[in-house]
């Protein structure tokens, strides 16, 4: 499945190709102070070449099911965020969703909670059956907005060689039912 562009009350998001990568990088310099509590040592020109350009894929995965997507405003056209994910990791039927970084200027507005809902609309009922994150910790900030949207079961745990190396998984499963009503 590809993800194909989209668009939400207030955003319009989209594949970021090569001529998005100064976009890409602003939004990682705007983040940088994040970046570095959670042990980055990449420097922004490096994370967006990779976002955009290299596509840093799971085990097994195919450049096909990944989607690196750029955020930008309906109405100002100044970039948002960046999102990137990836179809069919850890198995067929999951949305894992690799990073969402929002420049600051657009963080605790609703955008990334919009964006992340309506990209999950995108894919219920589209053979998706469950989403997963992976959230550096110390990022508390990060922690509590996955978990406002749904991403309350933790599925994996991976261990720190130091502090602020280590990230927990989360797992939103979608298309339940409840009362005759699907969820997503």
């Amino acid at each position: 499945m590809i993800i194909s562009d989209f668009q939400t009350q207030h955003c319009f998001i989209f594949r970021a190709t090569h001529e998005h990568l100064k976009a890409v990088e602003a939004v990682f310099a705007d983040n940088v102070d994040l970046l570095r509590s959670t042990a980055c040592v990449k420097d922004a020109a490096t994370l967006a070449n990779e976002t955009v350009c290299s596509v840093v894929l799971p085990p097994g995965g195919e450049v096909a099911n990944a989607f690196p997507l750029l955020i930008v405003s309906k109405n100002s056209d100044a970039t948002i965020g960046v999102l990137e994910g990836y179809v069919g990791y850890p198995n067929a039927s999951c949305l894992y969703i690799a990073q969402l970084y929002l420049s600051a200027r657009f963080q605790r507005k609703g955008f990334g909670r919009e964006v992340v809902s309506a990209l999950l609309e995108q894919v219920v009922g589209r053979g998706i059956a469950e989403s997963r994150v992976s959230v550096n910790v110390p990022n508390w900030g990060a922690l509590w907005f996955w978990a406002r949207l749904g991403f309350t079961e933790v599925s994996g745990i991976h261990g720190a060689a130091r502090p602020g190396d280590g990230a927990v998984e989360l797992r939103r499963v979608l298309n339940e039912r409840r009362g005759g009503e699907r969820v997503s």
